[in-house]
C-alpha cells in the first residue's frame, strides 16, 4: 500500500519510525496506568502513601532486574544499536494486557489480607518485572510465528532507503 508524501514528508516512513520509537513506552504506560486504575478502584481514594509504595515497588523491581542483567549496578555500559524485531512484537498483548490482568489477580488476592500500601508495593514490583519479562516472551513468540508463517528466520530489513526516499530532517 502506497502512502503519498505530505508536504515533502514520507508519511509511511515517519509513522513507522514513530510507532517503533513509541512501542516500548506505550506498552509500559498501559501496564502502569491499567494496574494503577485497578489499585485505585480497590482503594477508593488516592493517598500519597499508596503512590510512594507503588513507586518503591517499581524502583526496586527495576533495580533488581538491572543488577541481574548487567551483573552490577556499578559498571559502565554501552548502548548498542537497536536490534531488529518482528513487527508483531510491538503490540504488547502479553506485556500490557496480561500484565494488567496479573495486577488485578494480585489485588483481588491481597486486598484486605495485608495493608493497602503492601498491595501497591507488590503490584508495583510485579508491573516492572512482568512487563520486561513479557517483552522477551513477545519477541520469542513473534519470531516463532514468523518462522511458522514464512518458513524462514526473520531477516533484518534492507537498511538502505529506496532511491526515491530521503530521510526527513
Amino acid at each position: 500500500m502506497s502512502v503519498p508524501e505530505v508536504g515533502g514528508v514520507d508519511a509511511r516512513y515517519t509513522l513507522k519510525r514513530n510507532i517503533s520509537d513509541e512501542s516500548l513506552a506505550y506498552g509500559f504506560t498501559l501496564s502502569v496506568w491499567g494496574s494503577g486504575a485497578i489499585l485505585l478502584d480497590f482503594a477508593g481514594a488516592v493517598k500519597a502513601e499508596y503512590a510512594v509504595a507503588f513507586g518503591f515497588g517499581t524502583i526496586i523491581s527495576f533495580g533488581l532486574l538491572t543488577a541481574f542483567v548487567f551483573n552490577s549496578l556499578l559498571e559502565h555500559y554501552e548502548i548498542q544499536a537497536r536490534q531488529t524485531r518482528v513487527v508483531a512484537s510491538m503490540i504488547h498483548v502479553l506485556g500490557a494486557v496480561l500484565n494488567v490482568a496479573v495486577s488485578y489477580l494480585l489485588t483481588v488476592y491481597l486486598w484486605g489480607k495485608v495493608f493497602p500500601e503492601a498491595v501497591f508495593f507488590v503490584v508495583g514490583l510485579h508491573v516492572m518485572a512482568t512487563y520486561n519479562l513479557m517483552l522477551l516472551v513477545e519477541i520469542l513468540l513473534s519470531e516463532r510465528l514468523y518462522r511458522f508463517f514464512r518458513g524462514t528466520e526473520p531477516q533484518s530489513p534492507n537498511t538502505s532507503q529506496p532511491a526515491d526516499h530521503t530521510e526527513p530532517g
